[in-house]
C-alpha cells in the first residue's frame, strides 16, 4: 500500500491569496469552479461560486437560471403569520398606557 501524500491542513493560518479578488486571506479556502482554479475565500465562495454552479445546475435540469431554479425544484409555502410575542404585547400596553 503507497503511503498518501500529505494534504493541505484545513485549519493552517498561513495566508493565501483568493483566485477571483487576488484578496489575501486564512485558511484552506474553496473550489472556485467552474470560475477558476486553485483557491478562494469566503465571500467569493457564496457570492460568485455558489450562484455560478447554481446556474450551471439549473441549465443541466433544463430550469429557470439562478436562484428560481432552486426555489422551483424546492417549493416551499409561506409560513402561518406568528402571533404576537410578549415582548410585543408589552410594549402594546406601555404605549398605551402613556
Amino acid at each position: 500500500m503507497a503511503s498518501a501524500e500529505p494534504r493541505d491542513d484545513p485549519y493552517e493560518t498561513s495566508l493565501r491569496r483568493c483566485s477571483l479578488c487576488n484578496l489575501p486571506f486564512v485558511g484552506y479556502g474553496h473550489n472556485p469552479a467552474p470560475l477558476g482554479e486553485g483557491r478562494c475565500c469566503d465571500p467569493c465562495n457564496a457570492m460568485k461560486v455558489l450562484p455560478a454552479r447554481w446556474k450551471e445546475w439549473a441549465k443541466c435540469k433544463g430550469l429557470q437560471s439562478g436562484l428560481s431554479a432552486v426555489a422551483a425544484a424546492h417549493p416551499w409555502k409561506p409560513s402561518k403569520p406568528r402571533p404576537r410575542t410578549t415582548l410585543a404585547l408589552l410594549l402594546a400596553a406601555v404605549i398605551a398606557t402613556k
